[in-house]
């Protein structure tokens, strides 16, 4: 008889097999290394490093406890300390190490401040919901005497780099080296090379010649670049990648001054512009007008003195360079920039934030370059377009601290002779700053660090890529088809009936795939299955009803767009999609004839014909296969219809986002005739007096004055097909004809601007204002460990106080929690030796508040259909319905918070941390709730005029506090 184990035995075996696993583990940790990067085992050239060290080197591993820390960082401290187990066991007795939780002990945690160790917040999922938790994770090393190195805020993402990084720092302690700075320039720039070599050694590259970037450098300066192609541009890349740091400076004009009679006369000639396929790839677009200011030099001809509004004066308020060692502090000049526009998107596809260094003044206008000789009294405001201040100079971040750094200049002028030195501007200061942290000792090592990575393989040719393709494509069909074979000769004969139901499954097969092609080809191609009860497959109602108004007249839709394989690979399906929603169009009643047009196939006259028409090409960087590919292409498409033509371009993948709203759009502007125009009138973000003074005044520095923030939101408005006008708020000037007011951010003094708006909306205009009290701060200082605090920095838009009280509208003055939230990566400022430093955390806290689409009023066409949105620091609503009606306004909630939320009526300080959890309770031990709140709010009705003057008392030139 065959003996049977119970049943379940096999299972409490496994689970005995493996707690014994578990205990083994943790009394003996042996560990096995199968990748490619051994984290615990020092390669070569660390180990020779480490058996001749001078002096004794002691490291010191801050860390969080494993169960304080979130899920993807517990596996760091286990591999930096079998790290420095291994770093020791090859030392000879020179090296040791403690690993410490500065948490378990206040005296630990004031230890690492005093070193500058800093812990960081990263983001964790609890109870299905995004959280925060600040964590340690950095490495101290102390090598004798000299100074302490920090390596700051270790993620499992650097642990492949880790020991590299490690054994450079030791080198760069042992033989400190100078920086190694290419520098590729014209000959203008004698100066420049000059000042360069007393800080480092120099190499001079010629780029457009076709030399290689040198491997050795830790900086390049590229200064007006006459040629970038994608194999540079690829070289380029893999630079910023392994850890070195670029400076690109370039300008579209040029100016040539010259005295005529009594008068000075301007060309402005265009010059190649090679650097921007390596702006548009990093994130930032380039204005093509020429950017003016009134805040520029003065040029004399005899007794006269004129303005030259193309050399732009940048006064030390209109820099910001708080995240450098220093700052200027003093005036810069950019002759004929070429400002920079962000665009978001690329900025996160690459991974770069964009800090903004110098800026114009809000006296900006844009302005067509004129083709011949002008006077310099031509160039004036009213014969442009306002514009806000204009990025001149912006330094791009990678999210990997270890990648290079990418400082873009609009102009080249501060570097070129006569300037770097003119002892009117700051620009010789300007570059020791900069230097001071694109050649820093950190930014040595990991140039060093990533140089050492392993080169990416050589590009195949194209008949090389030909043959792989064919192979890896071929090779399934060949294997199933071998496979086939093999079974028909060695499967044994079926019996009859077996061989029927085959063939009748086969022919089955074949009837079903001849009717799906029949359908595929015969069928309209139109024909949907609309599943949803909102009909959000097809067109909206309003499309549909422009569509059949748009039955009246012809319409010709030239659809001008590059041959397919011209096209980047993420805009060729957004091309056939905008084929199907033409159709559409089409069968919903349009009367559209469509002509395809590929400017590729027609001659260089009809191509100028193109752009006198206003259709020019776009140029876009994408990833593709071995690296970076640019793309020339054109994506257009041209509605006319009546003498009237609308132009919709789509330089790149993002601007194919709202394409049915652009092309009803157009087709509404064809049939009226008209052009929606939209004010925006946007102030900029200023310290308040009490940062001024403390960071800047008190240290003889001048404090910045901010920069423009809303320009992603303008872009993308005048990218739908508006016609978009500045506003300064400073100085309003309402355009007649304009059909909508948008007022985002008002801050003091805001009078001037609050009365322009109510006027216009006692005409009977529209206005949108978006409008906050604070703008939350997170704050650590080294003086109390680093602790991580929030204060609510005050953006005084003063609509608390001026004239929507007195018709019954209070924008309530508290910080706004709710229960439901979202996460975001925000600017943490780190306060080492009293110099604040910008890092970007992420942060899920309940003042960044989630509107639910669940609270959204249906019954509104603003909010319909909307999804759940973010707001960032928001304020409440108080309506009183009373005085409103006594006014003849109507109110209309159209956005709520949750019903769990709370607020703290704040004068000053930090946000108190038991207010981040949750409300206060009652005696009973029930939370106080504050209950469902309006964050958005419609107005409607007859809007008087105030009561009192908004302007009396106010200095249009006095800062908010």
């Amino acid at each position: 008889m065959r003996f049977r184990a119970p049943r379940g035995t096999s299972l409490i075996l496994l689970l005995l097999l493996a707690v014994s696993a578990v205990q083994l583990a943790r009394n003996y940790p042996v560990q096995i290394e199968l990748g490619r990067f051994k984290f615990s085992r020092p390669d070569e050239s660390t180990r020779e490093r480490l058996s001749r060290l001078k002096e004794r080197v002691f490291v010191t591993y801050f860390t969080s406890a494993p169960g304080r820390m979130p899920s993807h960082m517990r596996r760091v401290e286990p591999a930096v300390r079998n790290l420095l187990a291994s770093f020791k066991s090859v030392s000879g007795g020179k090296l040791d190490y403690q690993i410490v939780d500065p948490d378990a002990d206040p005296d630990l945690a004031s230890y690492a401040s005093r070193r500058g160790v800093a812990p960081f917040r990263t983001r964790h999922v609890s109870r299905d919901a995004y959280s925060e938790k600040t964590v340690w994770s950095a490495l101290m090393i102390e090598y004798g005497a000299r100074d302490s190195v920090v390596i700051h805020a270790i993620g499992p993402e650097h642990l492949p780099r880790l020991q590299r990084v490690f054994a450079e720092h030791l080198r760069q302690l042992e033989e400190p080296r100078l920086p190694v700075i290419a520098l590729a320039a014209p000959d203008a720039y004698s100066e420049l090379v000059e000042v360069l070599s007393k800080r480092a050694r120099v190499l001079r590259v010629n780029l457009d010649g076709g030399s290689s970037l040198p491997q050795q450098a830790d900086l390049l300066f590229w200064i007006e670049p006459a040629t970038m192609g994608e194999s540079r541009l690829r070289e380029v890349n893999r630079f910023l990648e392994t850890g070195h740091s670029l400076v690109l400076t370039a300008s579209r004009h040029k100016a040539v001054i010259r005295q005529e009679r009594d008068h000075l006369e301007v060309l402005f000639r265009a010059q190649p512009f090679a650097a921007e396929p390596l702006l548009l790839d990093a994130g930032l677009r380039v204005h093509r007008d020429l950017a003016l200011d009134q805040r520029a030099e003065q040029l004399t001809i005899g007794s006269q003195t004129v303005a030259a509004p193309f050399l732009i004066r940048c006064l030390p308020y209109e820099q910001d360079f708080r995240t450098f060692r220093a700052q200027p502090n003093g005036v810069l000049s950019f002759g004929v920039p070429a400002p920079f526009e962000l665009d978001g998107a690329r900025l996160s596809e690459r991974g770069f934030s964009a800090e903004v260094l110098a800026t114009t003044s809000q006296d900006t206008w844009i302005q067509e370059r004129p083709e011949s000789p002008v006077s310099l009294r031509a160039l004036a405001p009213e014969r442009g377009e306002p514009a806000p201040k204009l990025p001149l100079m912006v330094l791009l971040r990678h999210q990997d601290p270890w990648r290079g750094l990418v400082l873009a200049c609009a102009s080249s002028s501060p570097f070129a002779d006569g300037s770097l030195r003119d002892e009117r501007f700051a620009h010789s200061r300007m570059l020791d700053v900069l230097l001071d942290r694109l050649a820093s000792s950190e930014r040595l090592v990991y140039a060093r660090v990533g140089g050492a990575e392993s080169e990416p393989l050589p590009e195949l040719t194209s008949s090389s890529r030909l043959l792989w393709r064919v192979v890896c494509v071929s090779s399934l069909p060949l294997l199933l088809f071998a496979h086939a074979l093999f079974e028909g000769r060695t499967r044994p004969l079926r019996r009859p009936g077996e061989v029927h139901a085959r063939r009748g499954l086969s022919w089955t097969a074949l009837g079903s795939t001849a009717v799906v092609i029949a359908l595929s080809v015969l069928m309209p191609k139109q024909l949907r299955w609309e599943a949803t009860s909102e009909k959000l497959n097809g067109l909206a109602p309003e499309s549909r009803r422009l569509a059949q108004q748009a039955a009246e007249r012809e319409i010709t839709v030239e659809a001008v767009f590059s041959p397919r394989d011209l096209l980047p690979h993420r805009v060729r399906p957004l091309v056939k999609k905008v084929d199907d929603l033409l159709e559409e169009f089409r069968h919903a009643g349009a009367k559209m004839s469509v002509r395809p047009i590929e400017p590729e196939r027609l001659n260089p006259a009809e191509r100028a014909e193109l752009k006198g028409r206003g259709i020019e090409p776009s140029t876009m960087t994408t990833q593709e296969e071995e690296g970076t590919t640019i793309h020339t292409f054109y994506s257009t498409l041209v509605f006319s219809s009546g003498g009237r033509r609308e132009v919709l371009p789509f330089p790149d993948a993002a601007s194919f986002e709202n394409l049915e709203f652009r092309i009803a759009f157009a087709l509404w502007r064809l049939q009226t005739g008209r052009q929606v125009h939209i004010g925006f009138a946007t102030d900029v973000p200023r310290l308040t007096p009490a940062e001024a003074h403390e960071n800047y005044q008190l240290k003889g520095l001048f404090a910045p004055a901010g920069s423009d923030v809303y320009s992603l939101a303008r872009d993308m408005v005048r990218q739908s097909g508006f016609r978009v006008t500045h506003i300064n708020p400073r100085q309003p000037v309402i355009p007649a004809d304009m059909d909508l007011l948008v007022w985002l951010q008002p801050r003091r003094p805001a009078g001037l601007m609050l009365e322009a708006t109510v006027r216009y909306l006692h005409q009977g205009g529209s206005v949108v204002i978006a409008a906050q009290h604070f703008n939350m701060q997170s704050r650590q200082y080294q003086g109390q460990n680093f602790g991580t605090v929030y204060w609510p920095q005050p953006q005084s838009p003063e609509l608390e106080a001026l004239y929507f009280p007195e018709i019954g509208v209070r924008l309530v003055r508290e910080v706004l929690f709710d229960e439901l939230k979202t996460q975001v990566t925000v600017e943490s400022q780190r306060y080492r030796e009293g110099k604040p430093e910008l890092e970007r955390m992420p942060s899920a806290l309940p003042f960044l508040i989630r509107a639910a689409a669940s609270n959204f009023s249906a019954s509104s066409p603003i909010t319909r259909g909307l999804g759940d949105q973010a707001f960032i620091w928001a304020n409440y609503f108080e309506l009183d319905d009373k005085r409103l009606g006594e006014q003849g306004i109507r109110a209309t909630p159209l956005i709520y918070t949750s019903d769990r939320t709370w607020s703290y009526a704040w004068k000053g300080g930090w946000i108190p941390d038991a207010l981040l959890t949750g409300p206060a309770r009652s005696e009973d031990g029930t939370p106080r709730w504050l209950g469902r709140k309006a964050m958005a709010v419609l107005l409607e009705g007859s809007f008087p005029l105030p009561l009192t003057s908004l302007v009396a008392g106010q200095d249009s030139t006095r800062t908010a506090d």
